[in-house]
């Protein structure tokens, strides 16, 4: 039971459960809204990309494997990749590896992977690191 859980304990209420609880329509309709507007608000770092971003969301669905959250997409649609600043290099070599293969089985002639960085003023940079030529 969620109110036994986590907004209570010990008998004593959360200081969020009035907020909650009072009006509970009210608090998932600001809930929904605000998740919503923390997905698809961009900072002012990346307002100049041009992007399309596939979100799934498990509200009703089970996304866990790997297989349920694979989607078809045009190939050649996809532009470049950049990757985030703390992206691990072994899934930076994977993903690579896998781009230039969907590159020759797509006969695509090249690509371009990009690696986002911190610049002096601390804002978020990114430059080519890798075309794949084919």
């Amino acid at each position: 039971h969620v109110k036994a859980d986590w907004i209570t304990r010990n008998g004593t209420k959360s200081s969020r459960y009035d907020a909650v609880f009072s009006n509970l329509d009210k608090w998932r309709s600001e809930y929904h809204a605000n998740e919503k507007k923390s997905i698809i608000t961009k900072t002012k770092d990346w307002s100049g990309e041009v992007e399309m971003r596939i979100l799934l969301q498990a509200y009703h669905e089970d996304y866990k494997s790997a297989e349920s959250r694979k989607l078809r997409y045009n190939f050649h649609q996809l532009e470049s990749v950049i990757f985030g600043v703390n992206m691990p290099l072994l899934h930076k070599l994977n993903l690579i590896e896998i781009v230039e293969k969907l590159c020759i089985k797509h006969d695509r002639k090249n690509f371009v992977f990009q690696q986002a960085y911190y610049t002096k003023n601390k804002e978020i940079g990114y430059r080519p690191i890798h075309i794949v030529e084919i």
